[in-house]
């Protein structure tokens, strides 16, 4: 069934070590039997915000 509702993209900052519990917490929460939820690789950017997202995240 498809539903018409008002959505919000937002995005999540990790690494793809702590990708899988993020997954999980997420879905957990969620209202919708199959949110969506997709990881982006981050390919390169600045180096100080990587090291940033890396201990922070």
């Amino acid at each position: 069934k498809i539903e018409t509702a008002g959505e919000v993209m937002v995005f999540f900052k990790t690494t793809p070590d702590r990708q899988a519990a993020f997954q999980e917490k997420l879905r957990s929460l969620h209202p919708y039997e199959v949110p969506e939820i997709i990881f982006v690789s981050v390919v390169t950017g600045l180096s100080d915000y990587l090291r940033w997202v890396i201990e922070n995240c």
